[in-house]
């Protein structure tokens, strides 16, 4: 894998501004520090890397046609801010560490063994919460927080859950 040129970038750029699918060009480059705000980006493979202080608020990521499979990667520090995933997205066994997710549209995503418990937003995100897709996810009290802020359901992590049950029991 190698970084993107300038003039790489200046043609992302040219092809983000009218709307064109940058899918084969990212394709084999490191993500970290890119802007691809706006992109599409509907047939690509992210594997095993690590991508840093990467933009990619308002980017359609995935199609229809095929399964985006992006697994075993750490994101740190980047934006998916109103990203929309039109269609299923292998987000597995991820870290992501101070992403956010605010008004995502990932309801077709499935994040089995994600990490999301280190300062990741998710305010107004619209995502399925469930126990096939969510298998062994981690969210930490923030993400929970701001996912439930409106729910009149209380939710507690595990040894909070552990500790309740205690109580209840030695009473």
């Amino acid at each position: 894998m190698r970084k993107l040129s300038n003039a790489e970038r200046k043609k992302i750029a040219i092809y983000i501004k009218n709307k064109i699918d940058i899918s084969p060009f990212i394709e084999g480059f490191y993500l970290s520090n890119e802007d691809f705000s706006n992109a599409i980006i509907s047939n690509t493979t992210i594997f095993n890397q690590t991508v840093k202080n990467t933009n990619f608020s308002n980017a359609i990521i995935g199609s229809k046609e095929k399964i985006t499979v992006i697994t075993g990667n750490t994101f740190i520090n980047c934006n998916f801010k109103a990203a929309v995933f039109p269609h299923t997205v292998y987000f597995r066994r991820n870290k992501c560490h101070s992403c956010s997710f605010d008004e995502a549209f990932m309801p077709f995503v499935e994040y089995q063994y994600t990490n999301f418990d280190n300062a990741c937003t998710f305010c107004d995100v619209n995502l399925r919460l469930g126990s096939r897709i969510g298998l062994g996810a981690k969210f930490g009290n923030r993400c929970l927080g701001e996912l439930s802020k409106f729910w009149s359901v209380i939710l507690v992590d595990k040894e909070e859950y552990e500790r309740l049950l205690r109580k209840a029991l030695n009473e």
